[in-house]
């Protein structure tokens, strides 16, 4: 079963660190997703004499390990849509001297809280807002939570 989960996380993860780059990942993934599905249901009813045995620990943990999925598609959308190598004319780029030469992108994350802003810079800004937010809820949502549930409980 394990390795079921892996294909699934693996098909995930490399979609949404690379998909904001290469679009045409999503809907092969979509796909990918599909067929094991199909394929595993006509198993389950037609090939295997009895279900396979396990409990909810390896769903819980996989579906847990999926909730950083987003995390990439955010971080690495903003590094890809922010990057003048990747998106801007020749005019941006600069010529190496030698091979030797130490290779510059002039690309930081914090050029988004200067010069032309977090939201100024059209998508990447937002994409960078929401990464914050997302890495902000994955390390302190449990936390909101408890205290949330400490404060508000139901008599």
């Amino acid at each position: 079963m394990h390795y079921k989960y892996s294909a699934i996380m693996n098909i995930t993860f490399i979609t949404f660190l690379f998909g904001p780059g290469i679009p045409i990942l999503f809907p092969y993934a979509f796909i990918a997703i599909a067929v094991r599905y199909l394929v595993e249901n006509y198993m389950l009813y037609y090939v295997y004499k009895e279900p396979p045995a396990y409990d909810e620990k390896l769903n819980n943990s996989v579906l847990k390990i999926l909730t950083w999925a987003p995390c990439f598609t955010l971080g690495f959308g903003y590094w890809m849509l922010s990057n003048h190598q990747l998106l801007s004319s020749t005019t941006k780029l600069q010529p190496l001297e030698t091979a030797s030469t130490r290779f510059l992108a002039d690309h930081y994350w914090y050029e988004a809280f200067t010069g032309e802003g977090l939201f100024r810079s059209g998508p990447a800004g937002f994409l960078l807002f929401f990464w914050f937010a997302l890495m902000c809820y994955q390390c302190f949502g449990g936390y909101v939570t408890m205290l949330t549930n400490l404060c508000c409980k139901r008599l």
